[in-house]
């Protein structure tokens, strides 16, 4: 197995996204967001490469993936992360209105419900994790999890 950073390419975020997205298509938070089954997939792929490009940013995008699949995303956001630049906050707010416009609203409220919800003390936030479909059952987001699980305890 071998697990890797996303950040290199433009293509591996786009499979990063891919993978988030076919791990998620049923999920009820993204059936709220994106209730149209249709379009789902695609807008699904749109919203993790803006929540891959921030976590580049803000923390870890890591891939685990083996010979036989297209692998494991996960998705982490650092303790005290960096702030956005204004330039890409506004590239965030306005790719979204493009994307998602009447979802944003949707979008704002499941975000103020998760971080409502986090402690206030410094944490890795997992936002992310997830493996493509046709690749589940092989350990891999169980390898992702243990590999940044080990490094907060031995970073105490």
């Amino acid at each position: 197995m071998i697990i890797t950073s996303c950040a290199s390419s433009k293509d591996e975020k786009r499979q990063c996204a891919t993978v988030l997205a076919s791990a998620f298509l049923d999920d009820p938070a993204s059936q709220y967001l994106f209730p149209d089954e249709e379009s789902r997939e695609r807008k699904l792929e749109k919203m993790y490469s803006i929540v891959i490009d921030q976590m580049i940013v803000q923390g870890k995008v890591e891939i685990a993936s083996d010979a036989n699949c297209r692998g494991s995303v996960a998705v982490w956001q650092a303790p005290l992360p960096p702030a956005l630049t204004y330039m890409q906050a506004f590239a965030t707010i306005a790719k979204s209105l493009v994307w998602f416009g009447g979802a944003c609203s949707r979008m704002q409220r499941l975000y103020d419900a998760t971080w409502d919800a986090h402690p206030s003390m410094p944490h890795w936030y997992l936002a992310a994790i997830g493996t493509h479909f046709g690749s589940q059952s092989r350990g891999l987001a169980r390898s992702l999890m243990q590999r940044r699980i080990e490094y907060c305890d031995a970073h105490k």
